[in-house]
């Protein structure tokens, strides 16, 4: 059975780090570059995304929606060295990339997929660990398989090296990246060195896939069950080509659904919303929701991710500096909550399962208990070692004085 859509999306992740010493130099850089524009949220044009967060992440985790319309304009009135002290303190800045019309898909062959990019955003943490997102659209089709085979093709950034060139159907080419390699050097114009990544062992190669597809109703309703379509979902989920064979647990499956005829399901490479648009709620609020709310908790959870793998790393120094941070993390960034959305919350648990963020914690929190064990060790050494001292010149005095008063006695 071909499945047919009635919409879709599917952002491409592509998390990066720098040196937290860079972060400052590396934001200059972006207010300087014409081709982006950092983002402000605004408590009543972004009311949902507002209402969403929790007081304590809005101020500690994510951008900050203080950023009134006065704020701003004054903010653009002044010298970009003294915007930086000021932006530098936000615990993340968000910007968007300035599309223009060079940035559409095109095909010349008929049996090829083509899309269209109409958003890209780099969000960054001042913690050094950053996310480009891109999302796409294919056009002028409706078919499901061909998101299933252009999700699994693009999800590969080395386009030229790919195993799965025998997908010759696919053709995807763009007016701006006339060849799809030029979308790589777009990558890397901004990413820049991948040394940080590679120790955070983020694999440069892959996009993490964050994806969306909406059914015709037909073939999912209140005559038409969800069993018979699960397997497409799967291969959604999976990022598999359409042709794929799956063999799938299907009482082991975990999947998440916060309407009527939705499914949703994480791991750790993916986000796969399906849902039928039989309720028309799915293809309206729901869509919006899920690139918002959604795409910015998910955004959260990989941030700690990769925060509590550089944590991990900078344990092996054995320094101060890294105690701090991971109290600091403790208290302001690894939040258990982040929303009283009940579904968010659903949704942000599974997304610390699937990236292992407890064991990650728990490894970061075995090594300060370590180091601050030691540190406790060697303060009672210290001391033990000052008070040994005194007491010996206490009774080097002693002695003195003894010997003065038995020779003027």
């Amino acid at each position: 059975m071909e499945l047919k859509t009635n919409y879709q999306y599917t952002y491409f992740i592509y998390p990066f780090a720098i040196k937290e010493e860079n972060y400052k130099k590396y934001i200059a850089g972006l207010m300087k570059n014409k081709k982006f524009k950092i983002k402000f949220f605004d408590s009543f044009k972004d009311i949902e995304l507002y209402k969403y967060f929790v007081p304590n992440v809005k101020e500690k985790m994510f951008q900050d929606f203080s950023f009134n319309i006065e704020k701003i304009n004054k903010l653009k009135k002044i010298g970009l060295s003294s915007q930086l002290e000021i932006l530098k303190k936000q615990n993340c800045l968000i910007f968007d990339y300035i599309l223009d019309d060079e940035i559409q898909g095109k095909t010349d062959e008929k049996d090829g997929i083509f899309f269209s990019i109409s958003k890209i955003e780099l969000i960054c943490f001042k913690t050094g660990i950053c996310f480009l997102t891109i999302k796409t659209h294919l056009i002028e089709t409706d078919s499901f398989s061909d998101i299933l085979n252009f999700n699994h093709k693009f999800e590969n950034i080395n386009f030229e090296n790919k195993s799965i060139n025998k997908l010759e159907h696919i053709k995807i080419q763009t007016n701006r990246f006339n060849t799809i390699n030029k979308i790589s050097e777009f990558l890397e114009s901004i990413t820049g060195q991948k040394i940080e990544s590679r120790k955070l062992d983020i694999d440069e190669n892959l996009f993490l896939v964050y994806t969306y597809a909406c059914l015709e109703a037909t073939y999912w309703n209140k005559d038409n069950d969800f069993e018979n379509i699960e397997n497409e979902f799967i291969k959604l989920a999976e990022i598999k080509p359409s042709n794929a064979k799956i063999n799938v647990d299907y009482d082991k499956l975990s999947t998440m659904s916060n309407a009527s005829y939705m499914k949703m399901r994480a791991n750790n490479k993916c986000v796969a919303l399906i849902c039928s648009s039989t309720d028309s709620e799915n293809y309206t609020r729901l869509a919006q929701t899920y690139e918002n709310e959604y795409l910015y908790t998910y955004i959260i959870a990989l941030h700690q991710k990769y925060y509590l793998k550089k944590l991990n790393q900078e344990f092996k120094n054995k320094t101060k500096k890294t105690n701090r941070k991971f109290i600091e993390f403790t208290n302001s960034i690894w939040i258990s909550e982040i929303t009283t959305n009940s579904f968010g919350q659903k949704f942000y648990k599974r997304c610390k399962e699937k990236l292992n963020l407890e064991d990650l914690f728990q490894e970061a929190k075995n090594k300060y208990d370590i180091f601050y064990k030691k540190l406790n060790i060697e303060k009672y050494k210290k001391n033990n070692y000052i008070i040994i001292i005194l007491l010996a010149f206490c009774a080097i005095i002693g002695i003195a004085n003894f010997a003065s008063w038995l020779f003027f006695k």
